[in-house]
This record gives structure tokens, C-alpha cells and sequence, in this order.
């Protein structure tokens, strides 16, 4: 198989660093277009090769890609002081490149734990939005309740599922460190599912903390009023 990590290295390596640097990107939004750009070949490629659109070995290109994804995305976080759970990023990445190792053992498998990165799509794409101050037609509100929607079923609901329902095949091929990894792997999505549902827990309660306060004050001028008429 072709080897393509140092052309692919440069690509990612531009956008991380040469869309900040010739176009004078912001970091935050640099970010964000990386993980978004990454999300979507491994995601996509992951989706069609499960549903015999493409080979296992075309597959693999686009685990190459990611593999130059992962390895830059460290340095690049850690060089523009990216430090928002870096140590847990830095877990994640570890045994998501673990992973990569073990395509050839178990690839739907593999396939279908990275087809889970195409929930960073709306998260990422919200957070562009917001950067950029523009939300026409509550998209951001949107893209919120699509990142809910697709975090909850494809990492929290479908990935115990599927193992559920393979398990006698699975507990033939995979090691003691493919579930250690598999383990910590599901222990990271539900706590970042916590904190997604934390977020907009506080984000309702606030809304709904705003809107009595307009509404009693309203009322309150309501009432002012036809007091100025009665007196």
C-alpha cells in the first residue's frame, strides 16, 4: 500500500499553520476548520466503507490522513496554548492512533469508532459561527441539537450496541488493550456528553432565569401604568 503521512503531513500542516500565517486565520477558527476537515474524510470514509461503498484499502488512505491529523493536532495545540482538556485530548489521540494500529484486525469495528467523528461537525461548526457573531435562522441553536442528537446515538447508544450484539466475535479478536482502549475511549464520550448536557442544562436555565425576569418586569411596567391612569 501507497504510504501518503508525509504529502498528507503537509496538508494538514497548512492548515494549522500556513492559513494563520498567509491569511491571518485566528487560532480559534484554525482550530476549529482542522478537527472539522479531519472529522469529515475519516467520518465519511468510515460511513461508506461500512456500507460497502469503498475498499478497506481506500479506507486506509484516510486513516493516514488522520494519523497526520493526531500527531500534529498535539503540537499545534500545544504551541498556540490550546490547553482546553489537553491531557484528556492528549489520551484520546494516544489510543485513537492505538486504534489506527489495529485496522487490519478489526475494521468494521475500527470504521465504526471513527465514524463517530462526524458528531465534531456541528460542535465545530457552531463554534465558526459564533467566532464569526452570525446566527441566521437560530443555525447555531441548530447545530446544537444536531451535535445532541447524533453524540447521544452514534457514541453513547450505538457503540455498546454493536459490541453487544458482536460480542462473541469480538472476545476472539480483541486483545486486553483493545479494551482497556475501548473502555476508555466510551468513559471520555460520556463524560464530554456530561459536560454537552451540563452546558445546556445551565444555557436553559439561564434563558429561563432572563425570560421570568422580562416578564415580571413587564408586568410590573404593565401595572405602573394603569396605576397612572387610575390615580
Amino acid at each position: 500500500m501507497l504510504t501518503l503521512l508525509l504529502p498528507l503531513l503537509g496538508i494538514n500542516g497548512f492548515i494549522t499553520y500556513g492559513l494563520n500565517y498567509f491569511f491571518q486565520a485566528p487560532i480559534n477558527q484554525v482550530n476549529s476548520l482542522n478537527i472539522m476537515t479531519n472529522s469529515f474524510i475519516i467520518g465519511t470514509s468510515s460511513y461508506l466503507f461500512l456500507n460497502d461503498y469503498i475498499s478497506q484499502e481506500i479506507l486506509s488512505y484516510s486513516f493516514q490522513y488522520t494519523t497526520t491529523f493526531l500527531l500534529n493536532d498535539m503540537v499545534f495545540k500545544y504551541l498556540y496554548n490550546i490547553r482546553n482538556d489537553f491531557y484528556l485530548k492528549l489520551i484520546h489521540h494516544s489510543f485513537a492512533l492505538y486504534a489506527i494500529s489495529r485496522l487490519a484486525n478489526t475494521p468494521h469495528l475500527i470504521a465504526l469508532g471513527f465514524m463517530t467523528e462526524l458528531t465534531n461537525l456541528p460542535l465545530e461548526g457552531r463554534f465558526v459561527l459564533l467566532n464569526m457573531k452570525y446566527n441566521p435562522f437560530y443555525i447555531q441553536e441548530m447545530l446544537i441539537g444536531l451535535l445532541y442528537v447524533s453524540f447521544a446515538y452514534l457514541r453513547i447508544y450505538y457503540m455498546p450496541h454493536y459490541l453487544y450484539l458482536n460480542y462473541e466475535t469480538m472476545k476472539g479478536i480483541l486483545t486486553v488493550p483493545d479494551w482497556i482502549g475501548i473502555v476508555i475511549f466510551y468513559g471520555l464520550w460520556c463524560y464530554w456528553f456530561f459536560l454537552i448536557n451540563n452546558k445546556i442544562y445551565h444555557k436553559i436555565k439561564t434563558g429561563a432565569k432572563h425570560n421570568i425576569a422580562l416578564g415580571i418586569g413587564k408586568f410590573l411596567s404593565l401595572c405602573t401604568r394603569q396605576n397612572r391612569f387610575t390615580d
